[in-house]
């Protein structure tokens, strides 16, 4: 995303510089001895104001990243929620959904509850597997731990 971003401010600045090359020599700006030589910096620094916002969140979503903060793309974490609720067993609840990316690793922590009176462990086990089958094709790198609720589990 960040590439994506950085080509974007690039070429937008490449053709707005080439827009005022094209208004400069077609006699659009006169000013003087000073104007020609001018004009490509006002629309340079016209531009980068206008384009401010994509450098200072890609510095926001990379500073949260280092600070093992929650990940901040909506869609990929709609697409871990979904993962998890689809594949957790009837027997326990989701109380809670940590999302956090660092670097290339997706660390996933799942907080569930049970109404029963312990956890089976096959149940942790296979929802799990489960939700690792379901998102380790897209995410090799996912760190994933389901953390049971205060109540013992059993075999």
């Amino acid at each position: 995303m960040t590439e994506q971003k950085a080509a974007f401010v690039d070429g937008t600045l490449s053709t707005g510089i080439a827009a005022g090359i094209f208004f400069v020599t077609r006699g659009g700006i006169g000013g003087g001895e000073f104007g020609p030589y001018l004009a490509d910096s006002f629309f340079v620094l016209i531009l980068a104001g206008f384009l401010i916002k994509e450098p200072v969140s890609i510095i926001k979503e990379s500073l949260i990243e280092l600070a093992g903060g929650t990940l901040q793309d909506d869609n990929k974490r709609e697409t871990f929620e979904q993962a998890v609720y689809s594949s957790i067993p009837e027997t326990m609840q989701v109380e809670d959904i940590f999302v956090s990316k660092n670097g290339s690793q997706y660390v996933l922590l799942v907080y569930v509850s049970t109404s029963e009176a312990a956890y089976l462990k096959k149940d942790i086990l296979s929802a799990r597997d489960k939700i690792l089958e379901k998102l380790s094709k897209e995410h090799p790198y996912l760190s994933l731990d389901l953390i049971p609720e205060g109540k013992p589990a059993i075999e």
